[in-house]
């Protein structure tokens, strides 16, 4: 978390521009178990289709001449998010 919050600094700092845009955008990966965690069915936008799936969300920024990802954290279905067991189980944090 240290670097990432550092390397959202310098690009703050170094890159600003008044035409820069962040962008958040998700991408889901096919699944056929149910032991991955996150997996579910939910929408998969690289197959345009609800899917077994698990699902990435990502922040980025663009601005003249520099783009870069912010950050990117993995989107937990409601099943994954209100079962601490189940997280518990492959050791995704419980918080």
């Amino acid at each position: 978390e240290k670097l990432r919050d550092r390397c959202q600094q310098l690009v703050a700092s170094e890159h600003a521009h008044p035409e820069a845009i962040g962008a958040v955008d998700e991408s889901g990966v096919a699944k056929s178990g149910s032991h991955t965690v996150g997996v579910g069915r939910q929408w998969n936008g690289n197959r345009g289709k609800v899917d077994n799936c698990t699902v990435g969300v990502h922040l980025s920024y663009a601005a003249p001449g520099f783009q870069c990802l912010l950050d990117s954290q993995q989107y937990l279905p409601k099943e994954w998010a209100n079962d601490p067991e189940r997280r518990k189980k492959t050791t995704f944090p419980t918080r």
